[in-house]
């Protein structure tokens, strides 16, 4: 039965049978939300506990959602200011996605991640990630704090190269089929916003094959070539073409790998968490560090080819390395890295 307030002003709590003496006016609204806050926290209780031991709850998503909705409004739990994570294919997307997502329910601010361009900012949202970080031209990035996360281009080709063999993505396995359908998934996220033209040359260069199916039909060289033309290719143009505002944290992938707390705490803090805060997400995040990862976690993970991040040397033979220089010249000195 729902709580009531008497004429007196003293709110009645029939779950317990107890009454919230002077509990008027906005003292009553009060004991109301605190109650209310418990529920959720109890709701999110019992999701962290099943998460932890790996059990899936239908309909988990939206009922993260609704938490997440319902206590940045009952109790003001958004950040000072928005979050704008600018992430890329194969710069890593998942991982950040896997450390922000719960970090957002338990902190009661609301997240959403947007594939392809981002025409405007969604309604209501403290954290935005761009899975491909494309936007358009009225997208106000200047109301967000900025994550941009880069990579070496160089490992970029190579990430992809591995992960486009074994990726399940309908837009890597889909067979093309002509020009009748430009569409997603007969082409990728990130050219969904170009012209037919663009959208041409990517079924051209399918040439009546899968993504997967040309990657896994060549030689290491021709795939590292058709990589650089393919997916890598929008991934580096997007990564070089950024504009980094004044307020704006720059993160290498690399770096998240060689130094994963200091990395991670340092995104936190960025982005407005507190000190105490920032170390009880770093406790969550750790089974994310690579370099904490047994050999059967790094396997069964898609996203992860292996614990090196950095492998382009072992991949980039003389051929390949002029491929890359005729394609992409100094993209990796724009970018930081020599």
């Amino acid at each position: 039965m729902p709580d009531q307030t008497q004429n007196d002003g003293t709110v009645v709590d029939f779950s317990t049978k107890r009454k919230l003496k002077g509990a008027s006016g906005g003292n009553a609204a009060f004991y109301q939300k605190r109650r209310s806050c418990c529920k959720l926290d109890a709701y999110l209780s019992i999701y962290i506990a099943f998460s932890r031991g790996g059990v899936e709850i239908p309909g988990v998503w939206t009922l993260r959602k609704m938490i997440a909705a319902v206590r940045r409004k009952l109790f003001s739990t958004s950040p000072e200011k928005k979050v704008l994570l600018i992430n890329h294919h194969k710069v890593g997307s998942a991982l950040i996605w896997k450390i922000f997502e719960p970090m957002c329910l338990r902190n009661g601010w609301t997240i959403e991640n947007i594939h392809g361009i981002a025409e405007y900012a969604p309604a209501k949202v403290d954290v935005v990630q761009l899975m491909h970080g494309i936007v358009g031209q009225d997208f106000p990035t200047e109301e967000f704090r900025r994550v941009r996360f880069v990579r070496d281009p160089r490992d970029v080709i190579v990430s992809g190269f591995l992960y486009h063999q074994r990726c399940s993505e309908e837009w890597c396995t889909n067979v093309p089929s002509g020009y009748s359908t430009l569409e997603y998934p007969h082409v990728p996220w990130p050219i969904q916003h170009l012209g037919e033209p663009e959208k041409r040359e990517w079924v051209d260069l399918l040439d009546g094959s899968s993504y997967k199916q040309n990657l896994l039909g060549m030689s290491q060289n021709e795939g590292l070539k058709f990589e650089m033309e393919g997916y890598a290719k929008i991934t580096i143009g997007a990564m070089c073409s950024w504009e980094d505002g004044k307020d704006s944290l720059i993160v290498r992938i690399e770096d998240l790998a060689t130094d994963f707390e200091k990395t991670v705490g340092e995104i936190l803090r960025w982005v407005g968490l507190d000190e105490l805060n920032v170390e009880k997400e770093l406790d969550y995040a750790r089974k994310h560090d690579i370099s904490r990862m047994t050999k059967e976690e790094i396997r069964s993970d898609s996203h992860i080819s292996s614990p090196d991040i950095t492998k382009w040397r072992r991949y980039f033979d003389d051929e390949v390395l002029q491929n890359y220089n005729n394609l992409f010249g100094e993209a990796h000195t724009t970018l930081g890295y020599e």
